[in-house]
């Protein structure tokens, strides 16, 4: 979680994982959307350390090791509920 923005497109569950506008950029599949973001991006340090900023925080709250442990063993305790039912 370098803490860096995020420049990518909408595949798979990206959008579960990045803020697109907050933690970085969500783009259309086109070199010149990413050369423009590249740009702004490499013109902006204000932008640049904010993105970074936000989307570190994003990702330690969504995926820290504690917040995923607990909700797999939670997960588990559910599945064993329902099969004993």
């Amino acid at each position: 979680m370098a803490g860096i923005p995020i420049l990518t497109t909408d595949v798979g569950s990206v959008s579960e994982v990045m803020i697109n506008d907050r933690s970085g950029f969500c783009l259309m599949y086109s070199a010149k959307s990413f050369a423009d973001k590249i740009e702004l991006l490499a013109n902006d340090n204000q932008l640049r350390s904010t993105l970074g900023t936000l989307g570190r925080a994003n990702a330690l709250e969504k995926f820290s090791l504690n917040k995923l442990v607990f909700e797999h063993r939670d997960l588990y305790r559910k599945l064993i509920n329902q099969s004993k039912s």
